[in-house]
């Protein structure tokens, strides 16, 4: 069974009550003709949804930023269960002001991440956190916690045996490199030449390994090196816009979501996503063609409407099919929609 899971932040409700609105499971129906409501998930402006599979088990997290009141809240980690044919709560992590849940798995262990970063704006220390677990048969087990400064997203990936997790931070050479070491994720690299970030991806392309951060002016790109290097990340060139300049560079006044990778039809795109318009660059040769100029996605109202070519139409539902996570902002509301349980 294939589902969509939504996670709600805001419902429009002026005062309190407006973030203390359900996030929804939905069945796709397996001849496309729709979807199904399977399930509504109490929550608390909700910010991320993650959906990870362990075995056979289904498991959704939810990370919950703020009730409308406070951002000390419960997170809850969920699994499916066939008998109830819905998720059922197996954990509530306590948390302030979660931002983003990842699920990591390096050979056969499970990790989870959650990174905390509270508002400057809610008098709470600007310090914040990520802590790591181990998901072992069932139960969280703590690993380790985290300082970070301003966080704003996870990345995580195992390549070639590298388990690696990226903390991007909203502040120049605030992003950080982790590696697993058996123990813990131990600090590998300060990814000194960053701007402000708002997320990063790890993916491969063209045999290549590497890692996307997007930053507040574009998308800047990693070669992830597998040798004993002491740098295991390096600006990647393979790739330059039409002023020289390494990954996808955007007008820096728009404020951009994580950008995403996909493949359609063996074409590689790089899909950015802001609260204007939704810019889409197909990587052909050396280059990226597409952005702001020929744009073939705009935003309206915090609703994705793809538009000029048919291309777009397969791209979109490519994202929705294959898991990829999608946030449109709009004015009052944040919707991040996962998929594929």
């Amino acid at each position: 069974m294939q589902t969509v899971v939504v996670a709600n932040y805001f419902d429009g409700e002026i005062g309190s009550g407006g973030y203390r609105t359900d996030s929804f499971v939905y069945k796709v129906e397996e001849d496309g003709s729709g979807y199904t409501l399977l399930q509504r998930i109490a929550t608390y402006g909700a910010m991320d949804v993650a959906t990870f599979r362990v075995g056979e088990e289904s498991w959704l997290a939810i990370a919950n930023f703020f009730d409308g009141e406070k951002h000390t809240l419960t997170s809850p980690l969920l699994r499916w269960s066939p008998a109830l044919h819905e998720f059922e709560v197996q954990h509530a992590v306590d948390a302030t002001a979660a931002l983003q849940w990842q699920h990591l798995k390096c050979g056969g262990s499970h990790f989870l991440v959650l990174l905390q970063t509270p508002p400057l704006a809610a008098n709470l220390s600007a310090v914040g956190m990520v802590r790591v677990w181990k998901l072992s048969d069932g139960d969280l087990v703590w690993i380790q916690d985290i300082a970070t400064s301003q966080g704003t997203g996870l990345a995580g990936s195992d390549v070639d045996g590298m388990c690696l997790l990226v903390v991007t931070a909203d502040c120049g050479g605030c992003s950080v490199l982790y590696r697993y070491n058996g123990t813990v994720f131990a600090n590998a690299q300060t990814l000194s030449s960053t701007a402000s970030s708002v997320g990063a991806q790890f993916l491969s392309l063209g045999g290549q390994n590497l890692l996307s951060v997007t930053e507040n002016s574009g998308v800047r790109l990693f070669s992830v090196r597998t040798s004993n290097a002491a740098t295991i990340l390096v600006p990647f060139s393979g790739f330059t816009d039409t002023d020289g300049q390494t990954g996808v560079r955007v007008d820096s006044s728009q404020t951009l979501g994580v950008a995403r990778h996909v493949v359609v039809q063996g074409f590689s795109y790089f899909v950015l996503p802001s609260a204007e318009d939704t810019l889409v660059f197909r990587v052909r040769g050396r280059g990226l063609v597409g952005g702001q100029e020929s744009a073939v996605a705009e935003s309206v109202n915090g609703r994705v409407s793809w538009v000029n070519m048919a291309a777009a139409q397969q791209l979109a539902a490519e994202v929705g099919a294959r898991g990829w996570e999608f946030s449109a902002e709009g004015v009052d509301s944040t919707t991040t929609v996962t998929s594929l349980l």
